[in-house]
């Protein structure tokens, strides 16, 4: 029960992820998501998990970097992207120390 709740509070936190804008909210976010695949242990499933949230974050990086040059392009301001795209470079590097982790304790047990 306790990994099921982890896993839809996972779910939950990258869905706020999606849609919050402000440094400090997406900064505790993130740190929620890490405690939930904390919560999950050590395991193959808990790098199932990690890996989806990397990609989901380097596909946002890619759409972020792909808006950050149409609006230096079109003059625009660009602070918002900066600090979106900011932010998905920050937990991209979050994530994969994460999985780092993960991967050390797999291979510490043997799996």
């Amino acid at each position: 029960m306790d990994r099921f709740i982890a896993r839809e509070n996972i779910r939950h936190f990258r869905d706020r992820l999606e849609t919050e804008t402000d440094p400090d909210a997406r900064s505790l976010l993130h740190s929620l998501l890490i405690q939930e695949v904390d919560k999950l242990g050590r395991d193959s499933e808990a790098l199932q998990e990690i890996d989806n949230l990397i990609a989901h974050v380097k596909g946002h990086l890619n759409r972020q970097q792909t808006l950050l040059v149409s609006t230096v392009r079109d003059g625009h301001d660009t602070a918002q992207v900066l600090a979106l795209l900011n932010s998905y470079t920050q937990a991209l590097f979050t994530f994969e120390n994460q999985r780092k982790k993960i991967l050390i304790k797999l291979q510490e047990s043997g799996l």
